[in-house]
């Protein structure tokens, strides 16, 4: 077999295999800090922001705690981490904006959106109506809201809506 047939037959055989990240930090439950999974030392951080959800601030009792707890259960120190940019690649603050996948230990992979969606820990949020997975995202938030789950709990659920709730809280510092 000629040398370039068993180079092109190598080449195919190998495959290109997308970067894992872990989580560093999360600020809440939509904005996160990563890093290179394999990193020990001196790791340079990347700050996130999930496209395409709104979830509760920290601060917005009980919802924001909830929310973010819900994703430290899910996303542990040896998580997996896989990023998917969307349409827009930073935000107006800096943080890349990102499709979160994770591994489960069982070896599934779950996207973050859809997860804190089904679960009613997040709203949906968007600006651009051709961003990918919108159609998964808008029947995750429908699924939640009909069955009355955390922020969508009809008696106990999320009281202001979190872009709202950071309006009223940035027109408060500013008095």
């Amino acid at each position: 077999m000629p040398f370039y047939l068993l180079v092109l037959l190598f080449l195919s055989s190998c495959q290109a295999s997308e970067p894992a990240y872990r989580l560093v930090h999360a600020n809440d439950a939509d904005s996160f800090y990563v890093t290179d999974y394999d990193c020990k030392f001196d790791c340079k951080k990347q700050e996130l922001r999930l496209i395409g959800i709104d979830a509760p601030e920290y601060s917005q009792d009980p919802w924001g705690k909830a929310a973010m707890n819900y994703v430290l259960e899910q996303i542990k120190p040896e998580t997996k981490i896989y990023l998917e940019n969307g349409l827009t690649p930073i935000d107006k603050y800096g943080r890349r904006l990102v499709f979160l996948s994770y591994t489960h230990a069982d070896k599934r992979k779950s996207m973050l959106q859809l997860d804190l969606l089904e679960h009613g820990y997040a709203q949906l949020f968007t600006f651009d109506k051709r961003q990918k997975h919108l159609d998964r995202f808008k029947m995750a938030e429908l699924s939640a809201r009909s069955k009355n789950i955390n922020i969508w709990d009809t008696e106990n659920g999320l009281k202001m809506n979190p872009s709202k709730y950071r309006r009223k809280q940035k027109a408060k510092k500013s008095i």
